[in-house]
């Protein structure tokens, strides 16, 4: 009974986890128990000028990123549509097409071996992958946007997973009319404007086949 009403007085959790009979949040200890290196002793304003000059560095750091990355496509592609991958083709490196219609194929073998650099799981690695080259090849002013630091990576990630199923006309169409003011448009924008796209171009619901065939396979 003396064990329970202890038990009872500290929350349900040991008496050497309390505090004036309350639980003691391990939380709390964090200022007191963790190392904080080069920040202690820091005051707010300088932690917050701190913090905004590794998001300014971590930005810099996924652009240039995505700089290498195009590179890299750039120098692993496959030519021709022949024999695009698919999961039957095994040991056979082929092309992959992991953008929209219109952008470069590339070497199988080569995309995994990035993903691994990457740290990323094969699924995940290939869509990030895949946006990177829609906005390189496909939406090329959202990239030249990117690239200067008028466009978020996250965001121009957003805009090509819209833009992937668009035949290469229509994602010109998209691509040109965002390039004016890409910073102002929301997600209900965006959406509209992709699907004035397939509207005002009219070609097989502003699909491309080999983007449809290809999620078949």
């Amino acid at each position: 009974m003396e064990k329970w009403e202890n038990r009872q007085s500290t929350g349900g959790f040991p008496a050497n986890q309390s505090v004036g009979g309350l639980w003691k949040n391990p939380v709390m200890e964090l200022g007191t128990n963790a190392s904080i290196g080069q920040y202690d002793g820091r005051s707010v304003p300088e932690l917050l000028g701190d913090i905004r000059s590794e998001v300014v560095a971590r930005k810099s750091s996924q652009v240039r990123e995505w700089i290498a990355i195009v590179a890299w496509a750039d120098q692993n592609v496959v030519e021709t549509e022949e024999g695009a991958a698919t999961l039957l083709d095994g040991v056979v490196d082929t092309g992959v097409p992991i953008a929209g219609p219109g952008a470069p194929l590339i070497s199988e073998f080569a995309l995994m071996e990035l993903i691994a650099v990457l740290g990323r799981s094969p699924t995940g690695g290939r869509a990030y992958v895949g946006q990177v080259i829609e906005c390189a090849w496909r939406l090329p002013r959202l990239y030249q946007a990117v690239v200067a630091g008028r466009v978020d990576t996250w965001k121009a990630q957003r805009i090509a997973d819209l833009t992937h199923p668009l035949c290469p006309e229509a994602a010109e169409f998209v691509d040109r009319q965002l390039d004016a003011a890409v910073d102002e448009v929301g997600w209900k924008q965006l959406e509209r404007l992709v699907a004035e796209a397939v509207l005002r171009l009219g070609v097989s619901d502003g699909l491309c086949k080999r983007s449809v065939s290809a999620k078949e396979r």
